[in-house]
């Protein structure tokens, strides 16, 4: 599919074509067959723009800097127009980098005879009328009819210049294009269909871009059941828990949280067993962002103090030591934990991750004077404390 940029929709991007739908455009081309027009014009309009946007932030600065210069009594340090003509050089470049990195087409437009175009400007004739950038959209637009009857293949106009291109008698399945260039398709024994005009970037990552990614749904499936190429989310989880875990390593005070009297302390003592994935959700974010949440359980060995004199029975990992009048045991804890994280998509790289969420399902410890019902009550409490 061909798809042919004016300058009005690439400008609103952001001055560094930074925007999440330019980039998810430009990163997305190749793999979808989008290939991306640029005619010149356009280009040397978006790096004028750049210059006009330098030149008024140059003009700020520079009266700043003379101000600041005058309080001071010393000289001002300015801008000069040869720096904003290097910058402006340098702009370009990455603007050009950017574009080819995602295959686009740079074109040089059609040479139109003076006449021709003096004629449809007297006539009123569309995409002369709307305003004062009518000119440079008529060198667009001739360049499309060039392009049509080099290739009939339909394509679609990027275009957020409504005076010039669209026709103001539109609906919700809007915008068309307006019968005036309609004509000329007619005139080239082409449909009338032949150009789509789309306003904005956001009309064309929602209608082609967005389509060619797998759907929420969809991803959550392939990340649950690790199919998703160049992620294993299984690891990924492991490794974000174990330092969680790790980190967990720590001395509750029971009096701090009204812990049951016999427990005196409670350590995270060794590495989690084998975690199971209960659910995976996934919000897209981006088109190359997503943020995934994975409920999972998992056990955790915690080591414990508890007062001797209720250590009536113990299993066998238990040591009491009477001279200090408390017993060691060992605590096997069934935890459940939510992890969020950000995945690129593009990258296949975790951004991001945390441990959000995390409540002691059961613990398999029994001694007289306190149950475990007790015991994973403390656990939980240790888990709320630890996630303030």
């Amino acid at each position: 599919m061909r798809l042919v940029l004016d300058a009005s929709a690439i400008i609103g991007s952001s001055f560094n074509l930074a925007s999440p739908d330019f980039q998810a455009l430009l990163s997305k081309a190749k793999e979808l067959n989008i290939e991306i027009v640029i005619i010149d014009v356009v280009l040397d309009e978006i790096v004028n723009h750049a210059k006009e946007n330098l030149d008024a932030k140059a003009t700020k600065a520079n009266e700043a800097s003379k101000a600041y210069a005058a309080s001071v009594g010393r000289s001002a340090s300015l801008i000069s127009e040869q720096q904003i003509s290097e910058d402006v050089t340098a702009h370009r470049q990455r603007i050009l980098a950017e574009f080819e990195s995602a295959g686009a087409m740079i074109v040089r437009h059609t040479p139109v005879d003076h006449s021709v175009l003096v004629t449809r400007d007297i006539q009123k004739k569309k995409p002369f009328g709307g305003g004062k950038s009518s000119y440079r959209d008529a060198l667009i637009w001739f360049t499309i009819l060039d392009m049509l009857r080099a290739n009939p293949e339909k394509l679609v106009l990027v275009s957020s210049n409504s005076n010039d291109f669209s026709d103001p008698k539109t609906d919700a399945d809007g915008p068309y294009l307006h019968p005036h260039l309609g004509q000329d398709l007619g005139q080239l024994q082409l449909p009338a269909d032949s150009v789509m005009l789309l306003t904005d970037l956001a009309s064309v990552v929602s209608r082609y871009v967005s389509p060619g990614l797998p759907n929420e749904q969809d991803f959550a499936e392939m990340l649950r059941a690790n199919t998703f190429e160049g992620l294993d989310l299984i690891q990924e989880v492991s490794t974000i828990v174990e330092e969680f875990m790790i980190d967990l390593n720590y001395t509750v005070e029971p009096s701090a949280f009204g812990f049951t009297d016999d427990v005196w302390s409670l350590r995270y003592d060794s590495s989690m067993g084998t975690e199971l994935i209960e659910s995976v959700t996934v919000r897209r974010i981006d088109t190359a962002l997503v943020l995934v949440e994975v409920d999972l359980t998992f056990t955790a060995d915690f080591e414990a103090e508890i007062d001797r004199r209720s250590a009536l029975a113990w299993d066998d990992d238990a040591t009491i030591d009477f001279n200090e009048g408390t017993a060691t045991t060992s605590v096997d804890a069934k935890l459940r934990a939510r992890i969020r994280m950000t995945i690129d998509t593009d990258s296949n790289e975790v951004r991001s991750s945390a441990m959000v969420g995390l409540d002691a399902l059961e613990s398999e410890i029994e001694y007289v004077g306190s149950s475990s019902e007790e015991l994973k009550k403390d656990i939980v409490d240790a888990s709320k404390y630890l996630l303030r």
